[in-house]
């Protein structure tokens, strides 16, 4: 998503803001290699404005990375 947002700019943003939870690894070492500030909420500051209740957030979802999907905890 990043190298898409900078070939349609056609040029590399100065910083870019993203959900806290929806950004990988990979997604933070482009970022650190091309030099790139990532603005993240904490996790806790996410949570207290989302109208998704607390019960739905991601870190109570099991993940599985082998297969790339997560499971509900209902």
């Amino acid at each position: 998503m990043i190298e898409s947002s900078i070939m349609s700019l056609e040029t590399k943003p100065e910083f870019f803001t993203v959900d806290n939870g929806y950004y990988t690894d990979k997604e933070l070492d482009y970022c650190f290699k091309h030099d790139i500030k990532i603005i993240i909420p904490y996790r806790t500051e996410s949570e207290r404005k989302s109208d998704i209740p607390k019960k739905y957030a991601k870190c109570k979802f099991t993940e599985n990375r082998v297969e790339n999907y997560f499971i509900c905890p209902e």
